[in-house]
């Protein structure tokens, strides 16, 4: 049960690592130029081979139906700044979990650069530094979370079950799935999201997990096509252990092409305890 718990953020992953651009100029409606979910889609995928950086805020909502009795909620927020090439982060985030009527707060913040992974204990309101090889084989982030492009991608598929909405300056592509339609996407993104360690998830593990009402908004700049925001809610369900999971995710992006560098502070990297 515990591993089901661990690894149900990861889907989040898929909707952290997009980009965006302001606009305020209009452009033709959607009629007018036959903007289908897959032209939309094919030209936003084209846009991000360009993106090198960006920030990237988001915020996820777990609720967990494992005991009867007692409630779970979970919610974490993240604020993160991300290079692509050389690939680095900066990561500031909070998480409140609830139980019943009790709470507790862990807050942290991380940087991964070629210099190693640093990461702030506010219980001892220190910093440490993680051993490269227990970085590479817990932490790994695979090539499908590096590369922009790839992860709409993963979604193309499915991009003639979209719909297409629009305003004035964005078009909005939503997806639904009251059964289990999207399974297999969801599943193969587990597989090559989830790092290729010792807590890698096999084929046995995943026959375990069904998703079910899964909403999925995408919504996209008219005038350079990247992605400026993205929701998505499902539950997913734990079949061994008859339990289900709420989660709700809302991220947003700006800053694209803007982040120029993403560095150690000098005090960090001096004073920082190296993990044994």
């Amino acid at each position: 049960m515990r591993k089901f718990l661990h690894i149900m953020p990861v889907i989040s992953l898929l909707f952290l690592m997009t980009a965006c651009s302001q606009i305020t100029s209009k452009t033709p409606k959607a009629e007018e130029k036959n903007m289908t979910a897959s032209f939309i889609f094919n030209r936003s995928i084209e846009k991000l081979k360009n993106i090198n950086s960006f920030h990237s805020e988001m915020k996820l909502t777990q609720k967990a139906d494992t005991n009867p009795t007692v409630s779970k909620e979970t919610i974490s927020t993240s604020s993160m700044d991300v290079n692509i090439e050389p690939f680095a982060v900066f990561q500031d985030m909070k998480r409140t979990e609830t139980v019943g009527e009790q709470s507790s707060t862990f807050s942290s913040k991380v940087y991964w650069t070629k210099a190693g992974l640093f990461y702030f204990d506010q219980n001892q309101s220190k910093w440490f530094k993680v051993q490269k090889e227990i970085a590479d084989q817990f932490i790994s982030i695979p090539e499908n979370q590096k590369n922009l492009s790839l992860q709409l991608e993963q979604l193309k598929a499915h991009v003639d079950d979209m719909k297409v909405t629009e305003n004035d300056t964005h078009y909005t592509l939503s997806l639904t799935s009251e059964k289990q339609s999207l399974d297999p996407f969801l599943k193969d993104f587990l597989t090559s999201t989830f790092p290729t360690g010792p807590k890698k998830i096999d084929n046995e593990m995943l026959k375990l997990f069904s998703f079910e009402d899964v909403v999925l908004d995408i919504q996209f700049d008219k005038q350079s096509f990247l992605p400026t925001k993205i929701f998505i809610s499902l539950n997913i369900i734990h079949k061994g252990a008859k339990a289900k999971i709420y989660q709700e995710i809302e991220s947003t992006y700006s800053e694209f092409n803007k982040v120029l560098s993403i560095e150690v502070p000098d005090n960090i990297l001096n004073h920082a305890i190296k993990l044994q």
